[in-house]
């Protein structure tokens, strides 16, 4: 129907009008190429799921994996050890004990920033979880927050 509506219209055009469009016209696309078209796009789609499949087994056999513990209990004690010994944070005394990849820390500190990186330091062992039971004294509280200035907020007049 449309293409007779654009024949009528060409008939009654001038003809100098009529040669004008014919050139700039894009010509009709065949089925040939809309079967191309398709084919390509089914391809595309076949070659983009079992790569999509894959990564998704990929992310939750790591995801299983972290569940489980991809180190023993004591290559998690042995690593801990080593990393106290050469670390600040082995100085303050701190105990810990693994079970099942879970490490529990205990003890106390007068540096704040200590207990965040006793944790850093099971996760990096080894660890499944963290149970950090580690206290902060007030001092050491106070001298981490020091430099922090307070903020207050005026009422609106």
């Amino acid at each position: 129907m449309r293409r007779s509506l654009y024949r009528n219209k060409l008939k009654r055009a001038p003809k100098c009008v009529t040669e004008i469009i014919r050139e700039k016209s894009e010509p009709e696309p065949t089925t040939f190429s809309m079967i191309r078209v398709a084919a390509t796009i089914l391809l595309l789609a076949a070659l983009l799921v079992p790569a999509e499949r894959a990564r998704a087994a990929s992310t939750s056999h790591r995801a299983a994996q972290s569940h489980t513990g991809t180190a023993s209990d004591s290559e998690i004690q042995q690593a801990l050890e080593k990393k106290l010994a050469k670390s600040k944070v082995g100085k303050d005394g701190f105990r810990f004990h693994v079970s099942h990849g879970v490490v529990t820390w205990e003890g106390s500190t007068n540096v704040m920033q200590h207990k965040g990186a006793a944790t850093r330091m099971a996760r990096s062992s080894g660890a499944v979880q963290v149970v950090n039971n580690i206290r902060v004294s007030a001092a050491g509280k106070a001298n981490g927050t020091k430099g922090l200035r307070r903020v207050s907020v005026e009422p609106q007049k």
